[in-house]
């Protein structure tokens, strides 16, 4: 598969601005992507387990959002099944410091390799900075 045409993307968002950019983004990028938008971690988790023979070239994971689990508890359950679960890049979008969630992330033993996307959501930067790590 051609990463710059079709992407296979699970966007993990309750914001429903960010979820907007995110779709714009994805329809310029990868105007043929099939893409998988859930808002809680629940959904999450089913969307992932009923996909588990398709491999998604990327998700995107919001770390906080509304209700009781959180970007965390879906990167737990990512590591947890990393043997099963097929993705190629996870993206995890937070308004914390990275230098934060890197030591969260180390101290509860998830070590899944990750690009870090600040927010603010902002279309202009995030596509720059796709483009910085490759992914388009």
């Amino acid at each position: 598969m051609d990463i710059k045409n079709k992407a296979r993307v699970l966007v993990l968002e309750d914001d429903y601005i960010s979820k907007f950019i995110w779709d714009q983004i994805l329809k310029y990028t990868f105007p043929n992507s099939e893409v998988d938008y859930v808002s809680n971690v629940k959904d999450g988790k089913e969307v992932l387990i009923k996909n588990f023979s398709l491999v998604y070239d990327f998700i995107i994971i919001d770390i906080f959002l509304s209700g009781d689990e959180t970007g965390i508890d879906f990167l737990e359950f990512i590591e947890l099944n990393k043997n099963s679960i097929k993705i190629n890049k996870i993206l995890i979008v937070s308004g914390i410091e990275e230098i934060n969630l890197r030591n969260y992330l180390q101290n509860n033993s998830i070590n899944l390799p990750y690009i870090f996307i600040p927010k603010p959501v902002r279309y202009n930067d995030y596509i720059s900075f796709l483009k910085k790590e490759s992914i388009i």
